[in-house]
């Protein structure tokens, strides 16, 4: 493990211990190897970097730094691909960060914390990792938001459309009072909203499937969560600390809740309305959490199954149509948010002909002997 990585997870056990560090990162690279101390530390132009035999890192940059900073795309011949997680931390006269080609990995671990005046990021066209659009850094696929600016931010933060992960850290400690999602959104990382001081309302998407480790942890304004049926995963301490939480409804009568007592956050005073006999029932009572029942458990509805008969086939595709029909005539619809969500497979926000077709398609290859997902089948039509 190089030794950014080691001052990482050590940061990363002071978060988990209540210090007030910001950690952990989107690692779009993946791998992390053990193998400390093999760098050459070098100072150019006031930045101090890391040399490894095949690449270099950017350490930090210059103190009370002001404008745009752009990191280098090599120095002394060795191509620079990752920045340290301290690297741009409290510079208050930051305004930008140009991203070059060679860097792989900008490591957003509270980084960016005391950076009140960064405007945006800027990316080579090159970079086979990043892009940036409206100053926010993202996934060269934009489909994982990894980094936000930090000057003259909104209340409310929406998150863009077509957005599928919100990577690790992205929220951490940003001031926002409200986050609104889109129904792209499957996945929320580790950490990534975590100590948010004014953080009052997070509505999750329909299509959401799994919230990370420590994501919403010890956010003190946040009173209550409405966790969509879509949810199948919750990770540890996903809401721990969340000393106002008075309130966590989980709609997925079979979710996988971290087996921990801290996952939904305080048994003093977090009262968890769920399904009679289910696992969230099962949580509250081993962890002397106080249940409500919402109802009798719901019809499983799923991904292109809006009947919720558990199976695909042409009645869902009919099911569709109807409720089109009765759309396009100025009726208002009757349908749960899962029942929307469920139908609206190619998720345009709206339920129609196009949404029946992909349905009866599917169906059509499940009836000849496919096996991939629905979600897998769409991705390649």
């Amino acid at each position: 493990m190089k030794m950014r990585k080691i001052m990482a997870a050590v940061l990363a056990l002071g978060i988990v211990c209540g210090a007030n560090a910001a950690v952990a990162s989107y690692l779009p690279s993946g791998c992390i190897t053990a193998n400390a101390g093999d760098y050459e530390e070098v100072v150019v132009d006031g930045s101090k970097f890391a040399l490894y035999e095949d690449h270099a890192e950017l350490m930090d940059i210059p103190d009370n730094f002001k404008g745009t900073y752009s990191i280098p795309e090599t120095v002394n011949g060795l191509s620079v691909t990752f920045t340290w997680a301290l690297a741009f931390t409290n510079q208050p006269g930051l305004t930008s960060i140009y991203v070059p080609a060679s860097v792989t990995d900008l490591y957003n671990s509270g980084t960016f914390y005391g950076t009140d005046n960064l405007e945006e990021f800027i990316v080579d066209e090159n970079n086979t990792v990043y892009c940036a659009v409206g100053g926010v850094l993202y996934s060269k696929d934009m489909k994982t938001i990894c980094a936000l600016p930090t000057a003259d931010l909104p209340a409310e933060y929406v998150v863009p459309d077509n957005v599928e992960i919100i990577g690790s850290d992205v929220f951490l400690r940003y001031p926002f009072e409200s986050v609104i999602m889109p129904d792209s959104v499957v996945e929320i990382g580790f950490l990534s909203f975590m100590k948010m001081p004014n953080l009052k309302n997070v509505k999750m998407s329909r299509s959401l499937e799994s919230i990370g480790a420590f994501a919403f942890s010890e956010n003190n304004s946040l009173e209550s969560v409405d966790i969509p049926a879509s949810v199948t995963d919750i990770s540890r301490c996903a809401f721990e600390k969340c000393t106002s939480l008075t309130s966590v409804t989980i709609n997925n009568p079979e979710c996988d809740i971290y087996d921990d007592e801290t996952t939904l956050g305080v048994k003093e005073t977090t009262v968890i309305h769920g399904y009679s006999g289910s696992t969230a029932q099962e949580y509250a009572e081993n962890y002397g959490f106080a249940f409500e029942a919402i109802d009798e458990a719901p019809a499983k509805i799923s991904f292109g199954d809006p009947t919720g008969d558990g199976k695909i086939d042409a009645k869902d595709s009919s099911f569709v149509l109807v409720e089109y029909a009765k759309l396009s005539t100025g009726d208002e619809s009757a349908l749960s948010e899962d029942v929307k969500s469920a139908a609206d497979v190619n998720k345009d926000s709206k339920i129609d002909s196009k949404d029946a077709s992909a349905i009866l398609s599917y169906y059509a290859y499940v009836s000849t002997g496919g096996t991939d997902s629905i979600q897998e089948f769409l991705k390649t039509e």
